[in-house]
C-alpha cells in the first residue's frame, strides 16, 4: 500500500510540472519564406494580369495561379469539381476616356476638370455611363426630394449629402438617389466625395442582382470643385458629360483549399482569407497593379498555405484558405459565399488578411467589430489571443474592437467571428502608382509568422493547452494530495495495532480528496471560461473568485440533475448488462472485471451522451470539451479516473465486493461527467437553439 501511495504522489507532481511547462511554450518561428512571397508579387503583379478585375481574362488567370498552388501542395477540396465555385455577377470596362467640361449657351468651354485629380466616376446601385450636356440644378431644399416636381427632370443635381439639412430627412444616399431618380428623373448626380479623389469608388451593390438597362451619372468631386460648381449653376452654364463605360454580366470564382484537422469535419474552422482581385485598368488603360492591395495578402496566403500543409503534426482545426473574389465592386465573392456557406458558421473563425505590407515604423492592426446585442466577446477574445501571441513575438500592433472599414464586417454582420489584419496607411492603394517597389517584405513576412504561431497556439484544442491553465490555477490541490497521502501511510505504519490506524486504513481519504479535486479543477475551469466567454479575457488572465465559483457551482447543480434523470434510462442499461455480468463474475479476476465493466460502461453511456452533445455548438464550449476531445479523449479519461478512483477506494477499504465496486465506479463515472458536461449540452441557450434549430451567432 505504501508503494501504491508513493506512486500516486509522484504522479501528482508529474502532472504538476508537465502541464506547467505545457503552458509556457516559446513561440515558433514558421518556416515562411520571403522569396516565395515576392515571386507570387511578381507574378501577380506582372502585365499578363491586367489588374485583376474581375470578369477579365487577367482575373481568369489569377484563379487560375492560386488554383495551380493549392494543387502542388496538395490541399483539399471542398467540392469534387475542384478548388474554384463559380458564381455569376457583373463586370464593367472602360472603353474610352471622361469628359467633364462647363460650358455656356453657345456650348464654348468655360472650366474643364480631370478625373482622379478634381473628380472621380461613382459606380454603385443605378449609376451608369452615358452623355449628358444640359442645365444645372442645386438642391438647396430638402424638402424638394420628397415632393414630385419636375425641377430636376433632365438635369444635372448638385447634392451635399452631409449637408444637415439632407440628413434631417433620415434617408440614406441610396434612398436619395433613388427619388432623384425615380421620381425627379435626374440624369446626373453631383456630390462633394469623402472618399479619395484619386482612388476609385465603386460599389455595384444592386447591379449584382440585376442588370439596369438605364441610370443616371453619378460624379464625386472635391471640394474646390463642388463650390465652383455651385458658382456656374447660379451664372447659368451648364454642364457637358461623356462617361464612356459599359457593364456586363460575367461569370466568375471564388477558390477553396484546406487542410483537415484532427477533428474534421466535426471540429472548428479557421479561414484564413483575402481578395484576390484588383482594379484592372483606368480609362487610360494604365493598369492598377494593386501590389498591397492586394497581391500581397494574396501571396501570404498561398506561402501560409504552403507551411501549414507541410506539417508533419494534424492542427486540430480545420485550415481553410479562401480567395474572395470582386472586393473592388462590391465585396460579390463574400456576399456569395454567406449565402452558400462551405462550413458550420457558428464553428468558423475568419482571419481576413488586407494590405499586409507597410513601411518598416508600422503598426498592425488587429481588429473585429463587436455586435452590442451578443452577450458572448468571442470577438475581442479572439483580439486579446492575437495581442497575446504579437507581444511574445515583440509585433508592434493597436487592437480595434469597433472597426468597420474592412471585409470582415460582412461576415461579423452575419454572425461568425472575424478579424482583420491590416495596415491601413498605405497611400498609394487605389492608384497606378501601388507597385511593387512599395512592397516591405519583412513586415509581410511577419505576419504570418504571427499568424503561424496563433493557429499553432490557438487552432490546436490539444487537451493540455487548457489543462495546463486549469493546473496553474489549482496547484495548492496537489501538495495537499501529496501531504495527506504521507500523512495518512505515516499514521496507518506507526498506528497499525491501535484504533487511529486501524480507522485510517479503512477510510477513503485519499478516494475522497481525489473526487473533491476533480470537482474543484473542473468548477475552476466552468468558471474560467464563462467569464472569458462574457468578457473576452483571457483563461489564463481570469480571477476566480468565490463568488464566481459558488454562482457556476449552484448552475452546475440545477443543470446536473436533469442530466442524470435523462441518463437515467442508459444507466439502467449499463446495470441490468453489470447484473448479467456479475452472475458470470467468477470466471474473471478482479482487474478483469473492472476493465469489462468500463468498456460496457463507455459503449453504452456514449450512445446516450450523443443525444445530448450537438457539434453545431461546441465553439461555445471549453476547448477541453471540443467535439474530438469528447469524443474519444475527455470522457475516456474520465472513465479511467472513475476507474483509478475505484481501485484506489478498494485498496483503502479492501472491499471484495465486486458488484459493491462496480456501483461505485458506475456512480462515480455518471456523476463526474455530468457535472462537467452539463452545464454546456442541456444549457439554457442551446437547448433554445436546439428547440428552433438555429445556428449560433456571435
Amino acid at each position: 500500500m505504501k508503494n501504491v501511495y508513493l506512486k500516486l504522489i509522484f504522479l501528482l507532481l508529474f502532472v504538476l510540472v508537465f502541464t506547467t511547462g505545457y503552458a509556457i511554450g516559446q513561440p515558433i518561428k514558421a518556416n515562411i519564406e520571403e522569396v516565395n512571397i515576392k515571386s507570387h508579387i511578381d507574378i501577380l503583379t506582372s502585365a499578363k494580369y491586367e489588374g485583376r478585375l474581375i470578369g477579365t481574362k487577367g482575373n481568369e488567370k489569377t484563379v487560375e495561379y492560386i488554383e495551380n498552388h493549392f494543387k502542388s501542395i496538395g490541399l483539399h477540396s471542398f467540392i469534387e469539381e475542384g478548388y474554384k465555385k463559380e458564381f455569376e455577377t457583373v463586370s464593367f470596362e472602360w472603353i474610352g476616356s471622361p469628359r467633364f467640361n462647363v460650358i455656356n449657351n453657345n456650348g464654348d468651354i468655360v472650366d474643364s476638370y480631370e478625373e482622379r485629380k478634381d473628380f472621380t466616376i461613382r459606380l454603385d446601385n443605378m449609376s451608369m455611363g452615358g452623355s449628358f450636356k444640359g442645365n444645372i440644378t442645386h438642391v438647396i431644399n430638402p424638402k424638394e426630394l420628397i415632393e414630385s416636381s419636375d425641377k430636376f427632370k433632365d438635369k444635372a443635381i448638385l447634392i451635399n449629402y452631409e449637408d444637415d439639412s439632407i440628413k434631417k430627412l433620415g434617408l440614406s444616399q441610396e434612398e436619395v438617389d433613388d427619388r432623384l431618380y425615380y421620381i425627379g428623373k435626374t440624369s446626373v448626380i453631383i456630390y462633394p466625395e469623402t472618399h479619395p479623389i484619386k482612388e476609385p469608388n465603386i460599389n455595384l451593390g444592386y447591379k449584382n442582382k440585376w442588370l439596369p438597362t438605364k441610370g443616371f451619372i453619378k460624379i464625386g468631386v472635391n471640394d474646390g470643385t463642388y463650390e465652383k460648381l455651385i458658382s456656374y449653376t447660379n451664372e447659368g452654364y451648364k454642364l457637358d458629360i461623356h462617361v464612356p463605360i459599359s457593364f456586363n454580366t460575367v461569370l466568375s470564382n471564388n477558390i477553396y483549399g484546406f487542410i483537415p484537422g484532427s477533428s474534421y469535419p466535426n471540429g472548428n474552422y479557421i479561414i484564413i482569407a483575402t481578395s484576390i482581385d484588383g482594379l484592372g485598368m483606368n480609362c487610360k488603360k494604365e493598369q492598377y497593379l494593386g501590389a498591397s492591395d492586394n497581391a500581397t495578402s494574396t501571396s501570404l496566403m498561398l506561402e501560409l498555405a504552403r507551411v501549414l500543409a507541410a506539417k508533419d503534426e494534424k492542427i486540430d482545426s480545420t485550415i481553410v484558405f479562401a480567395g474572395f473574389n470582386g472586393k473592388h465592386i462590391g465585396s460579390v465573392g463574400i456576399m456569395e459565399y454567406l449565402r452558400d456557406l462551405l462550413v458550420p458558421p457558428e464553428k468558423t473563425e475568419i482571419i481576413y488578411l488586407d494590405n499586409v505590407s507597410a513601411p518598416e515604423e508600422s503598426i498592425l492592426k488587429i481588429a473585429t467589430f463587436l455586435n452590442p446585442r451578443v452577450n458572448r466577446l468571442v470577438g475581442k477574445k479572439v483580439l486579446n489571443q492575437f495581442d497575446n501571441i504579437s507581444n511574445q513575438l515583440e509585433i508592434s500592433h493597436e487592437l480595434d474592437d469597433s472597426y468597420v472599414d474592412g471585409e470582415h464586417i460582412l461576415f461579423r454582420n452575419s454572425g461568425i467571428v472575424a478579424s482583420i489584419l491590416t495596415y491601413n496607411n498605405n497611400e498609394n492603394i487605389g492608384t497606378t502608382l501601388n507597385t511593387v517597389s512599395n512592397i516591405n517584405l519583412s513586415k509581410i513576412k511577419e505576419v504570418g509568422i504571427l499568424i503561424n504561431n496563433y493557429i499553432e497556439y490557438y487552432g490546436n484544442k490539444h487537451l493540455l493547452l487548457e489543462v495546463a491553465y486549469i493546473f496553474m490555477a489549482t496547484w495548492w490541490l496537489i501538495p495537499i494530495g501529496a501531504v495527506l497521502v504521507l500523512l495518512k501511510c505515516y499514521i496507518s505504519n506507526k498506528s497499525k495495532q491501535n484504533k487511529l490506524g486501524l480507522w485510517l486504513n479503512s477510510k477513503p481519504i485519499i478516494t475522497t480528496y481525489l473526487l473533491m479535486s476533480f470537482f474543484i479543477t473542473v468548477l475552476i475551469m466552468q468558471t474560467k471560461h464563462n467569464i472569458s466567454e462574457i468578457t473576452g479575457l483571457l483563461m489564463q488572465d481570469v480571477n476566480v473568485t468565490s463568488i464566481s465559483l459558488g454562482y457556476m457551482l449552484a448552475n452546475n447543480i440545477f443543470s446536473t440533475l436533469p442530466m442524470i434523470v435523462y441518463l437515467s434510462i442508459v444507466l439502467l442499461l449499463i446495470i441490468l448488462i453489470i447484473t448479467i455480468l456479475h452472475y458470470f463474475s467468477k470466471k474473471f479476476n478482479k482487474t478483469s472485471y473492472l476493465l469489462f465493466v468500463s468498456l460496457v460502461t463507455y459503449i453504452v453511456f456514449m450512445k446516450g451522451f450523443n443525444n445530448f452533445y450537438d457539434y453545431r455548438y461546441s465553439i461555445i464550449y471549453p476547448k477541453l470539451l471540443s467535439f474530438y476531445n469528447s469524443q474519444y479523449i475527455v470522457i475516456l479519461l474520465i472513465l479511467l479516473f472513475s476507474l483509478f478512483v475505484t481501485w484506489i477506494f478498494n485498496k483503502e477499504t479492501q472491499t471484495k465486493n465486486y458488484l459493491k465496486l462496480t456501483i461505485m465506479f458506475l456512480t462515480v463515472f455518471i456523476i463526474l461527467t455530468t457535472f462537467t458536461y452539463s452545464p454546456y449540452v442541456i444549457s439554457k441557450e442551446v437547448i433554445n437553439l436546439k428547440s428552433t434549430d438555429s445556428r449560433l451567432k456571435l
